[in-house]
């Protein structure tokens, strides 16, 4: 009997210890590859984002490291928006709008009192006959009519010149006071030349002829305004196209009413040209050229 429990208890500590070292021991059951992910996993978490991940799967994705580039980039400026400007074309459009509301009230005031005047104006521009006694018949007396019809050409040649000057690129400014500048450089260039002619009239004895042609520029003058207004609405107003036949259409008017004075000039003066032929051709450079070279020569200042 003691010897059965002796055997016993011996084989209880055989199994106890047996059980103690099997729970020291690794499990055999335990897989291998996942005990490396959960290790990969926690070093992926410590580490930062340019890695390369090296497992012993041939399947597994292997990634590559990211490299950042750092690039400077220069703010742009802003760009200064003046918030009481409007837009170019709209600005151009009221300025404009006001303009031609001042001149076609002028003219309407003008037609109503100077409508006889016109008339007659329009009969000397086709006859020379009819220039010659008009001339006659208004020859020592001031006509406020021809005055006024007068001023309507230097509006509207003024308001031509700055259009077309600006369809070329001079780039004026978009103002009024710049227009009605332009109408006051071309009032005062038409003042000299008669001023020229007047003084040619009291130096040599050709003061009958002189003063016709005087009166001939100023009617040539008023027909051309009238035929100039409904010109610069189309320039201002109408699409580009429209616009190019405005400017190119007034341009080729100017040409003509300017060779067709001219025509008439040499008429009148046709007895003495050949006699002198020198101081012909001296009134030709100062009075004719000259105004016209220096208008150019501030328009392409303006456009360099």
């Amino acid at each position: 009997m003691k010897l059965i429990i002796k055997y016993f208890f011996i084989t209880l500590v055989l199994l106890g210890s047996n059980t103690l070292l099997a729970q020291n021991g690794s499990n055999p059951f335990e897989l291998k590859h996942r005990l490396d992910t959960e290790a990969v996993m926690e070093t992926e978490a410590a580490a930062v984002d340019n890695r390369i991940i090296k497992t012993d799967n041939p399947f597994d994705i292997v990634e590559q490291p990211i490299q950042q580039s750092v690039t400077t980039t220069t703010p742009t400026p802003p760009v200064e928006e003046s918030s009481n400007r409007l837009p170019k074309a709209e600005t151009s459009k009221n300025y404009l709008i006001a303009v031609f509301f001042v001149v076609l009230a002028f003219f309407t005031a003008v037609i109503s009192i100077a409508r006889k005047k016109l008339e007659q104006s329009y009969r000397a521009f086709l006859n020379d006959n009819f220039l010659r006694q008009l001339h006659r018949v208004n020859q020592g007396s001031f006509s406020l009519s021809y005055f006024l019809l007068y001023l309507s050409f230097f509006l509207n040649a003024g308001i031509f010149i700055y259009l077309a000057a600006n369809y070329f690129g001079a780039n004026l400014p978009q103002s009024i006071g710049w227009v009605f500048l332009i109408c006051l450089g071309v009032t005062l260039a038409f003042l000299i030349k008669h001023l020229l002619l007047l003084f040619t009239q009291s130096v040599f004895p050709i003061s009958k002829e002189i003063k016709l042609y005087s009166f001939s520029i100023m009617v040539f003058s008023i027909i051309l305004g009238i035929v100039l207004l409904p010109v610069n609405i189309l320039v201002a107003f109408a699409p580009a196209g429209l616009a190019k036949i405005g400017i190119w259409g007034g341009l080729g008017a100017i040409i003509a009413t300017y060779l067709f004075r001219s025509l008439r000039g040499i008429s009148i003066a046709s007895k003495y040209m050949m006699l002198h032929s020198f101081h012909f051709l001296l009134y030709l450079c100062a009075v004719e050229i000259l105004p016209v070279v220096v208008l150019l020569k501030f328009i392409l200042l303006r456009m360099n």
